[in-house]
């Protein structure tokens, strides 16, 4: 709420002047403030806002594991029952009301599908998708869980692709645009 009042006044929201003599607002990544369903924030009342983001995130958990099974070609049915247990595994549901470890770990499917399209199809647009959902994952404001999900990103990659020179090229053009994406939070 306050990112967004202090961006309608007019003013980067580089500082939080509320918490204690000040503290850092847009460097501090706990925040998750670049996070895309914070927009809600934006539109509803702070309460309505949280049910809203909370309630989208869960949803887009499960459709991105509906679609990653599609993708390793999973039967429909197996699909949908991996979407289930995704959406409401204890790492989706006890964080629930964590929304930076909620915001952070959702975007586990969308990079799971595009890795794999990029191992599949061996198209370097998919090396960008999967750069683009690291960001958002990144943006999601919890470091813990982003870190666990490049290295299970890396090892995926390094079990799938079949040449060492694919996996050395798949690696760098994922990670490195990553700092670029986000340097807007790093910096």
């Amino acid at each position: 709420v306050l990112f967004f009042k202090m961006l309608e006044n007019g003013h980067l929201p580089l500082w939080n002047p509320i918490n204690f003599s000040g503290t850092p607002f847009l460097a501090d990544i706990n925040l998750g403030l670049l996070s895309p369903f914070n927009i809600f924030y934006l539109l509803f009342h702070p309460l309505t806002a949280l049910t809203f983001s909370i309630v989208v995130a869960v949803t887009a958990a499960g459709v991105g594991m509906y679609w990653y099974g599609r993708t390793i070609k999973l039967s429909s049915f197996s699909a949908c029952v991996a979407a289930l247990v995704f959406m409401f595994s204890g790492s989706i549901m006890t964080h629930t009301m964590n929304t930076a470890i909620l915001n952070t770990v959702v975007w586990l499917p969308f990079l799971l599908v595009s890795v794999e399209n990029l191992i599949q199809k061996k198209q370097l647009k998919y090396a960008l998708y999967c750069s683009i959902i690291l960001t958002l994952s990144f943006f999601g404001g919890h470091i813990q869980y982003f870190y666990y999900i490049v290295i299970f990103t890396f090892f995926y990659i390094l079990f799938s692709a079949s040449l060492w020179k694919e996996k050395v090229k798949y690696i760098c053009f994922i990670f490195l645009p990553v700092f670029f994406l986000s340097a807007a939070q790093l910096f």
